[in-house]
């Protein structure tokens, strides 16, 4: 069937039309498509942004958790550097106490010895009489020069005798350090002959400055016996 031109160009403005609206269908399906994917998208980015701020936040209390226990490890560090300083200190000084003790112990040893070999050395290994002697002479005449004649012998004793390491016990007991050991020089300077005893026993009034009347006097009476346990 022929068509005129009118009909013709109405037919091809309704194809165009149908055309159209069926492009502009599968656009907006289209476009609906991308907005459901860009929300879709928009509310996984927000997940990821969550779960980022959530990592970051571990992250920032992680860092300020190690910050702390580094500081902690400094301070520990610090405190066994201290506690190892006080440590060899104590060491040392322990050390140090223990020497002074060993120092002490033997130097009391020593003393002990110097003082049992002095006085076994001034009474021969006889017994020192701290007896009163009534018919001696006055004690400032006694005559220690190795010639006396008098009689020292006592006519009797007292039952208070001591023997020679227990005077020296004493004489250390009264003495300042000072006068025992000028004591004991005057001992040794005798015993080896260097002086008399008349010499000594002078020496001896002189370091002792006149104090200790008892010890000078036990002290004459040592060298006397001695004298004695000489002569016999």
């Amino acid at each position: 069937m022929d068509l005129n031109a009118d009909e013709q160009f109405e037919q091809g403005i309704q194809l165009l039309n149908k055309a159209y609206k069926a492009k502009e269908n599968s656009l907006l399906d289209e476009m609906d498509a991308l907005r459901k994917l860009v929300q879709k998208k928009q509310d996984e980015i927000h997940v990821i942004n969550q779960s980022y701020s959530k990592l970051q936040f571990d992250y920032q209390s992680l860092n300020t958790t190690m910050k702390t226990i580094q500081d902690m490890n400094q301070d520990l560090q610090q405190e066994r550097d201290k506690l190892a300083t006080q440590v060899k200190l104590l060491t040392n000084e322990l050390s140090k106490l223990k020497a002074f003790k060993k120092a002490i112990i033997q130097s009391i040893n020593q003393d002990d010895l110097i003082d049992d070999i002095t006085a076994s050395q001034l009474m021969n290994n006889s017994k020192i009489l701290l007896s009163t002697v009534p018919n001696s002479p006055p004690p400032n005449t006694l005559n220690l020069s190795g010639n006396n004649s008098y009689n020292t012998t006592p006519h009797y004793i007292t039952n208070k005798t001591l023997d020679g390491k227990e005077f020296f016990k004493q004489a250390k007991e009264v003495l300042t350090n000072r006068q025992f050991n000028d004591f004991l020089q005057q001992i040794k300077l005798l015993n080896n002959q260097q002086q008399s005893p008349q010499q000594t026993l002078e020496n001896v009034e002189n370091i002792l400055r006149g104090e200790h009347s008892q010890l000078i006097d036990g002290f004459k009476r040592i060298l006397l016996q001695r004298q004695e346990s000489i002569k016999m």
